[in-house]
């Protein structure tokens, strides 16, 4: 490609369009978050995470507790002679460094969600072509699920971010078959680990197989022929363990200061500080798990069983149809298309089908499943939120059925362009119900259901 050629300048009108996009969405999320309320500073989880924060802002792992210690009781912060969230470290890690420099912490979410707009465009571009690129990372930017949770200090804006970046580092290893994408993934994997284990374990389900099966060749010429979404080659054995060796080694990295944290707070080799609080704060079934205080909220999902799976199950399917674009029937409309367009083409094209597709549907699966063996379901003011980093599948499923969609003949072309355009203006006016709900003190959660 040489400078000032037709296609370089095509690149660079790519990525100023995306520069505009992010920057447009930047302002806006700044100006949402001061003029209707940073709305989630009541919410104990988020207190939670700003006391975590702040600990590590002034260099310390945890804070002595005053006297009477019954005063600073706090049922997300494990309060002995010292006082310490119970929470994975790295989402406050992050929020730290803003704090220790006068910052607000706002600053890691709403960064982590411009970044992540930015990479998810990169990542579906590479595995679905550039106008599917366009339209899920449109979808992406205008879902009130974004929207919402781009605004929260939560750790779900950072955590979606470190899933992206894991998504399009597997996908040049999966390319190039280098080893440094090995030990990058490994480390990333590590990352989401230390945000929400569960998501890391998902990931983990979908992926290691994937790993120790199938990258591809080291054939740098094969990575200019996009899409590959369904295409996908097996390196030797031996290239194989070494790779899986150096993925190993980028995750040990981060995984090994990780437990060493959670000794230093437990006393003891552990990887969860949940369960050292509140053994029956787990996930699986059983009498009395998650029973907390008589009359306390968990009561509520106390003894999960097989129907609280089942019912969590349900939630997350309605939640994502709702909070992806406001409307249950519209996400539906949309991603049934998108199922209807994948049967078809796998059933005429069953043979060219590559290994890469296949970790696309099992993290899904596997993250839903297991946060649906958790006693009770996600249920803030920002949507199903333990769901929320599946949300740049959500952003190539609908990239992608739109784009195939708009392939087609004319009829075909202006239908998906006007279905697209229509889910569009619901998802903005559902941001602004929920904004405004915010501003005035009804349950935000209430906001787009």
């Amino acid at each position: 490609m040489t400078p000032g050629s037709p296609q370089r300048g095509r690149i660079a009108g790519v990525w100023f369009l995306l520069a505009i996009l992010v920057v447009v969405w930047l302002a806006a999320a700044w100006w949402a978050r001061s003029e209707f309320l940073p709305y989630d500073v009541n919410n104990t989880d988020v207190g939670t995470y700003l006391f975590q924060a702040e600990t590590f802002a002034s260099g310390h792992l945890a804070r002595l507790t005053p006297e009477p210690r019954e005063f600073f009781s706090q049922w997300q912060a494990i309060v002995r002679d010292r006082s310490f969230a119970y929470y994975p470290p790295l989402p406050a890690v992050a929020m730290a460094l803003p704090i220790a420099f006068g910052g607000s912490p706002f600053l890691v979410p709403w960064l982590s969600s411009g970044l992540a707009l930015v990479l998810t465009f990169i990542w579906i571009r590479r595995l679905a072509g550039k106008h599917a690129a366009w339209f899920g990372t449109l979808a992406l930017a205008v879902s009130p699920f974004f929207v919402a949770n781009g605004l929260s200090v939560l750790s779900h804006a950072f955590t979606l971010l470190l899933t992206v970046a894991f998504l399009v580092v597997v996908e040049r290893w999966q390319a190039t078959g280098s080893r440094r994408w090995a030990v990058v993934a490994g480390a990333l994997l590590a990352a989401v680990f230390a945000s929400r284990p569960v998501n890391a374990l998902a990931l983990g389900i979908a992926w290691v197989p994937w790993a120790a099966a199938s990258p591809t060749p080291r054939n740098a010429g094969q990575v200019a022929n996009p899409p590959r979404l369904w295409r996908g080659r097996q390196l030797p054995i031996e290239e194989r363990k070494q790779q899986g060796f150096m993925g190993v080694a980028g995750f040990a990295a981060l995984f090994v200061p990780l437990a060493l944290y959670y000794y230093e707070l437990a006393g003891r080799w552990t990887l969860s500080l949940f369960t050292d609080y509140w053994p029956r704060n787990r996930f699986g079934f059983g009498q009395g798990l998650g029973r907390g205080e008589p009359g306390h909220y968990f009561q509520t999902f106390a003894d999960h069983n097989l129907d609280g799976f089942l019912r969590n199950l349900r939630y997350s399917a309605e939640g994502l149809a709702t909070w992806w674009t406001g409307n249950v029937w519209l996400s539906a409309v949309l991603l049934g298309l998108v199922g209807i367009l994948l049967v078809l083409r796998i059933g005429n094209r069953i043979s060219s089908i590559g290994n890469r597709f296949w970790p696309l549907l099992a993290w899904p699966a596997a993250h839903v499943f297991l946060y649906a063996g958790y006693f009770t379901p996600s249920t803030p003011t920002t949507g199903p939120r333990y769901l929320a980093e599946l949300m740049p599948l959500l952003a190539l499923a609908t990239g992608w059925g739109v784009a195939r969609l708009a392939t087609g003949g004319a009829a075909v072309r202006r239908l998906a362009l006007l279905l697209f355009a229509f889910a569009m203006v619901v998802s903005v006016q559902a941001v602004v119900k929920f904004l405004r709900l915010n501003q005035i003190g009804i349950p935000a959660r209430r906001a787009v259901e």
